[in-house]
Parts: structure tokens; sequence; C-alpha cells
């Protein structure tokens, strides 16, 4: 067998995504209703997300939905405040939900933080994770578990697109909204990526575009050709640098 390419676990993953969207949303119509009497049932007076690192800024978007929807105040915490910090985060336990999120299920802190909750009297746990058979998954009240999400590159692409995904039907029907636009996002995914072509192919550079936003490899690559970009044709990418048409751009080094 050759040697895997690197990044093409990441390009297939990404390119997999309508199909794990679908999946995702398949899986939280399975459990839509076990999801409304849980919740009916619990009547939380206050919601905290929690994750570590990618999925801590999916736990901040998914309490600005919950916030938003249900009209019960909820925010995001990182795992490792409520490990270290129990006292400053949950006020009420008893009357908290804590909605955990984690990729692999077994994120140590993710687990600490749910076992702190436990003992701090909080009866309400809800997760959303994407290997079965996981802490995450079976110490929660409520657990939503995508394996088609599961991830062989270290990057996190389908996973939290499903996870996101699954967040917000949960949001959007607890708040009595429609959820059936939902189920437009897969093939809305999959024309943009027949559009725009397969990641590393050659892309052409939006007209009228005032702006450039590149994240970590690609910064690097602009700081270094920042003197030699086009003035305008396409942004061709390979493995030996990146060109870009003449416009203002900012740069982050993002590991």
């Amino acid at each position: 067998m050759s040697e895997q390419r690197r990044g093409e676990y990441t390009h297939q993953e990404i390119l997999s995504q309508p199909e794990t969207w679908q999946a995702a949303l398949a899986v939280y119509a399975e459990q839509a209703e076990v999801a409304a009497q849980t919740w009916a049932t619990a009547a939380p007076r206050q919601l905290i997300f929690t994750g570590c690192g990618s999925t801590h800024y999916m736990s901040m978007t998914g309490a600005a939905l919950f916030q938003t929807l249900t009209g019960i105040p909820a925010r995001a915490v990182p795992a490792s405040e409520i490990l270290f910090y129990p006292d400053n985060v949950f006020t009420d336990p008893a009357q908290t939900m804590l909605i955990v999120v984690s990729r692999s299920g077994t994120t140590s802190e993710t687990v600490a933080a749910m076992a702190a909750f436990r003992r701090m009297g909080g009866q309400h746990i809800w997760s959303v994770s994407c290997v079965p058979g996981t802490p995450v998954a079976t110490e929660a009240d409520f657990a939503i578990v995508l394996p088609a999400a599961q991830e062989q590159s270290m990057a996190q692409t389908r996973s939290f697109a499903s996870m996101l995904l699954v967040i917000e039907a949960l949001a959007a029907q607890l708040g009595g909204q429609d959820t059936s636009v939902l189920q437009l996002l897969p093939s809305a995914c999959k024309r943009l990526l027949d559009e725009c072509g397969a990641p590393g192919s050659p892309v052409r550079w939006r007209p009228g575009a005032e702006q450039a936003l590149l994240f970590g490899v690609w910064a690097a690559v602009w700081h270094r050709q920042r003197g030699h970009a086009q003035d305008e044709g396409d942004v061709a990418h390979g493995q030996r640098g990146l060109s870009l048409p003449r416009v203002p751009a900012r740069a982050k080094v993002d590991g």
C-alpha cells in the first residue's frame, strides 16, 4: 500500500461533508422526540456549554444560538475552568444543564468537568460527540453521537461542521423554529464544493474582492511572496508556493 500523502485524509474528509451532514441530520431526526422530552423534564434555568480548543469555540456559538432561540441564559466556558473553578461557573447546579461537545468523546478535561458538575449536584448533562461508547456519550443523560463524522486527520473539518449542525437543529427545535431548512444544507454544500473545485486545486480570484484573510501555512507563504503578487488572474497554489492578486490582506500564522 502506498504511503498516505500529506493532507489526503483532510482532503477526503472535507469532500465527504455533504454525506456526513446528511447522516448527522438523520441521527438528530431519530432523537428529536427524546430531546424534546428530556428538555421538558429538565426545565433548565441556565445552560453552560463546554469543550476544549475547537469545541470550546463551537460551544460559544451553541450558547449564543440556544439563548437567542430558547430565551434561557446560556454561556460557554472552557472545560478547564469548570474543572478548576466550578464554584465560579455553577451558581445553581440543580437548575443548570451542562451541554458538552467533544469530537473524540474522551477529552480528559471535558470528562473531568462533567464529573465536577455531578459532584456539585448537577443533574442534567447533554453531549454531542462523534465516537460511540466514550465517557462523554455514556455519562450524559442525553447524547447525540455522530460516528460518520469521525476523522483520521488532526484538523477538525466534517466533525466540527456536523456537530455544529446538530446543535443548530436542537436550538431551533427547542426554540419552536422550523428545522426543515437545515435539510437543504447538504445539497448546498455539495454544490459549493462542485463549483469551487477540490481543495488544493487552482482557485479563481473572486472579482471585486477587497480583502484576503489567510490562516496557517498560507499566511507565511503570503508574507514571503507579497512583493511578487500578481496584479490579476488566478490564485494558483501548489507545492512551490502561492501567488495572489494585489489586494489588501491580513495574515495570521496559525500553526
